[in-house]
């Protein structure tokens, strides 16, 4: 029995980006509402260490959120690409269904790092109680609703990308 690849379009498959955008978003800020209640009355620790491992690995979480997704996407568009010729239809139609699915993996990959750094800042906070420590989660924060997906950004980075293979192949 051969099963079918589901095929989204683009307008849902932004739709569907922005609802894992929100969640993920969403997850920080319960979480650090929680945090934030059950470090109220807790007396911060003279100890910072936590709290400067924490600041450092959101700065370099944000500095790998840009570097590593637009790795991962390169390779796997380049292998989309190559996979073979594009002449009906049907094949360009899957072509664009790959090409998206490769965005959405860069940008899921891209706000991962950035969720992660957050919540690591956020246990750190729990565990020293340093108001110091809310800091990295709020600019983490302001950092993933800034790369809000949209169906205009995702057709963009193919065309973009599309150029660019254009322009390697030619020479």
């Amino acid at each position: 029995m051969a099963t079918q690849q589901v095929q989204m379009t683009t307008e849902q498959r932004a739709r569907a980006m922005n609802i894992i955008w929100f969640s993920m978003i969403l997850g920080v800020v319960v979480f650090a509402v929680i945090a934030g209640v059950q470090g109220q009355n807790q007396k911060p620790q003279e100890d910072m260490l936590l709290t400067m491992i924490g600041m450092g690995m959101a700065a370099f979480m944000f500095v790998v959120s840009l570097i590593v997704p637009n790795i991962v996407a390169n390779q796997q568009f380049r292998a989309t690409l190559q996979r073979g010729r594009y002449e009906t239809d049907e094949e360009k139609k899957q072509a664009m269904n790959d090409l998206e699915s490769v965005y959405m993996t860069k940008f899921l990959i891209g706000m991962a790092l950035l969720e992660g750094g957050a919540f690591m800042n956020l246990v750190f906070y729990l565990v020293e109680g340093q108001i110091l420590a809310l800091i990295p989660v709020a600019i983490l924060v302001a950092l993933m609703i800034a790369s809000r997906p949209s169906q205009a950004k995702l057709e963009a980075w193919i065309r973009n990308q599309m150029e660019n293979y254009n322009l390697e192949s030619q020479n």
